[in-house]
């Protein structure tokens, strides 16, 4: 062991290199900077189970916690040696913690938001500025949707986050010198389900990040995967493989390097990777499955497989095999515990009254848009359909979907159903679990068509949020789309941003820039009330079919995206009688056949309140571009208000699209298919007769002269 660590010391002068870039300026002099270069890492201690970073004690060794099935044991590792040896067994990881002091988490700040989880906490050694992990939005009984690291210093008051961070750190580690921190964070999910982890330094006074190693770390237990030691020559950190858990050791070096640049960040979400696209298998007739095979695995909080795998077995109280956990540090429900409820692993169950009961509020919270919710199941049954249909071997972690036992019946406030044969079928059931089986029983997928007779379900990817847009998948159906409405509020890029946005889905259902309720109010120019217009809105191209193959989209349909009314509002103007008002559509073609030139946007004429019609006349606008599904173009309409001798009198709108076939009248895309028919975009619009022309200007000037 002595040995190799010469030798790694030695390497790891050559190692200088990953921060000796310089600006971009040949000859340039950049600013000098003293930090730390890290070497090449070595396997220290290996395990047959996991093996967690307790930290370094004063004296020396370093402290690992080793798990065998329920029990954990303490050993102290001597990196002079290279020995393991045997401590006493702890009754909990924070008595463990406890040694190398590290067991408390600070007392908040003022500036750390309400009810804000920590999932870490360190001071620096100087006890000058506190580094902690946060996790925005966590929830008992589904995986963290985000962690992010904040600095506080104390003596400046001053609170500095890390700009375009990966969105999940997992652990971190001060440097002795008090100013750098080793920072974990997830740079992507393998397709083997397992989270891949990039090392960073964070400069603690600027809150800037570099890239540390080029080799990408296994996912260990979070926060529990890095520590350094107190002479600063070594850094700790977990490497497990999939069959056995690992230690390794970095050297670190302490010299005056110049400047790097900030790091450029790997894919910053774990999520459904897009493999490479399987050749599509001609079928006349596609029979979606009623039951899914599934391996169910211990998980980390945000999802992942935890290495080593480890399968749940029956009796187990792991995060990942059960809800009802009773895992320090993890996001349980801990109203009570209940085990594994499988006797075997993998499991065979059903479809819609077991997986998609559970995946469906782990992958989009109940507090979201029942409409979205609906989308979202969709969504959910098109992905398991078709790694089914692929032959994929599928597990219970966010590399497919997450699925975590007992996540339905921990749905608040907890009720296990009277019925746990068809759970929907209940007499007990709360509210959100209502929701939940509300948004499963239409009972309809996504499906691509080769040709109208012969379709597959379709590789349904969905992320959490795209701003903006969302960006281009592997699959002709997953191009990316103009998505304005997330344009503010709670908006993010989280995820891979291909398919469906969760957080999108929500805030067309809401008509809203906000996604849900709780993160605020911010109106928008339009709203959808038809979860098919989300689905073909982000799957481009697609149909929608139910379990007998029946398809339940017309093959033209369009999406408004945005109105502007030119009044700075997202809601119509008071027009005057006779007023003429150019307004301006967004539009989306979600069909499955290009426009070109023979579409027009429509509304027929106006009425009132109660339906009676005021103006019987249909005002056109031919688009005269070619518009491909998925695209979306910006179209201008003229709204003439009609004369009124009421003061004020509130009109209906009824705008479509037309297709002019050549043959007849041109046809509306609402009723072209009527077995189908597709949704109108209605507003409403109020009209205010002024009497007396010059009366509010002479009080205006009045009241100002």
């Amino acid at each position: 062991m002595k040995t190799r660590i010469v030798l790694s010391l030695l390497v790891s002068i050559g190692c200088l290199i990953l921060f000796n870039f310089v600006n971009g300026h040949p000859g340039a002099a950049a600013p000098a900077l003293v930090t730390y270069t890290l070497g090449v890492p070595e396997v220290a201690a290996t395990h047959s189970a996991a093996i967690d970073i307790v930290g370094w004690l004063p004296e020396g060794p370093l402290m690992l916690m080793l798990h065998e099935g329920q029990r954990s044991h303490v050993a102290y590792f001597a990196p002079d040696t290279g020995e393991l040896a045997p401590a006493k067994e702890f009754t909990s990881w924070r008595e463990a913690l406890q040694t190398v002091g590290r067991a408390s988490l600070p007392d908040p700040h003022v500036s750390d938001p309400p009810a804000l989880p920590f999932l870490a906490a360190q001071w620096s050694p100087d006890g000058r500025i506190r580094a902690a992990i946060l996790a925005p939005g966590a929830q008992a009984g589904t995986p963290l949707p985000a962690s992010r690291l904040q600095l506080f210093d104390s003596s400046t008051g001053q609170v500095t986050a890390w700009e375009n961070a990966p969105r999940f750190i997992t652990d971190l580690a001060w440097a002795p010198d008090s100013r750098w921190l080793a920072v974990l964070g997830v740079a992507g999910v393998a397709d083997n389900g397992a989270e891949r982890a990039q090392l960073f330094l964070v400069d603690a006074h600027t809150g800037k990040a570099y890239p540390a190693r080029e080799e990408t770390f296994g996912g260990g237990m979070w926060g529990r995967q890095l520590a350094w030691s107190p002479d600063g020559t070594w850094l700790a950190i977990a490497c497990p493989t999939a069959t056995e858990g690992r230690v390794c050791l970095l050297p670190a070096r302490y010299g005056e390097l110049r400047t790097p640049p900030a790091a450029t960040l790997m894919d910053t979400g774990p999520s459904m990777l897009d493999p490479a696209p399987t050749p599509v298998r001609s079928t006349l007739v596609y029979t979606p499955p009623a039951e899914i095979t599934l391996h169910v695995y211990q998980l980390t909080l945000g999802g992942a497989r935890r290495q080593p795998y480890t399968l749940c077995e029956p009796g187990s109280t792991a995060w990942g095999c059960t809800v009802f956990c009773d895992e320090t540090d993890f996001p349980c429900v801990r109203t009570v515990t209940h085990p594994y409820p499988y006797a075997a692993n993998p499991i065979t169950i059903s479809i819609e009254s077991d997986y998609l009961l559970d995946v469906v509020p782990l992958e989009m919270g109940t507090y979201y848009h029942a409409t979205a919710l609906i989308a979202q199941a969709a969504a959910a049954r098109s992905y398991a359909y078709r790694v089914i249909y692929d032959g994929r071997a599928v597990n219970n972690s966010t590399a497919f979907q997450a699925f975590i036992p007992y996540k339905f019946e921990s749905l608040p406030t907890a009720s296990f159903p009277d019925n746990p044969e068809n759970p929907c079928a209940a007499s007990n059931l709360n509210a959100r679990q209502h929701t939940i089986c509300d948004a499963v029983a239409p009972g309809y997928y996504i499906a691509y068509d080769s040709t109208p007779e012969e379709y597959i379900p379709a590789f349904a990817e969905f992320s959490a949020d795209a701003w903006l847009q969302t960006v281009n998948g592997g699959r002709i159906y997953l191009r990316g789309v103009e998505d304005p409405i997330s344009s503010g509020c709670d908006a993010n890029d989280y995820g891979h941003q291909r398919g469906m946005s969760q957080e999108g889905a929500s805030r067309w259902a809401r008509g809203n820039r906000c996604s849900y309720s709780g993160a605020g109010n911010d109106p928008w120019s339009i709203r959808w009330d038809d979860a098919r217009q989300i689905l073909t809105h982000y799957y481009t191209g697609i149909q929608l079919r139910d379990s007998a193959g029946t398809r339940l989209t017309p093959d033209y349909r369009w999406a408004p995206l945005e109105i502007d009314w030119r009044s700075g509002s997202v809601s119509p103007p008071l027009l005057q009688p006779a007023e003429t008002r150019l307004v301006t559509f967004t539009v989306q073609n979600t069909g499955v056949l290009t426009w070109t030139g023979q579409v027009a946007l429509t509304y027929h004429g106006w009425e009132t309140e109660s339906g009676a019609p005021i103006i019987t006349t249909t005002t056109r606008v031919t688009i005269a571009q070619m518009v491909a599904p998925g695209a979306s173009i910006r179209v201008g309409v003229p709204l003439t208000a009609p004369l009124q001798t009421e003061a004020l009198q509130r009109y209906r709108l009824r705008f479509d699209m037309q297709l002019d076939e050549g043959s007849a009248e041109p046809v509306n895309f609402s009723t072209r298919e009527p077995e189908r028919p597709w949704p109108v975009y209605e507003t409403e619009i109020t009209v205010m007769l002024l009497p007396h022309k010059m009366f509010i200007p002479l009080i205006l000037r009045g009241a100002t002269g």
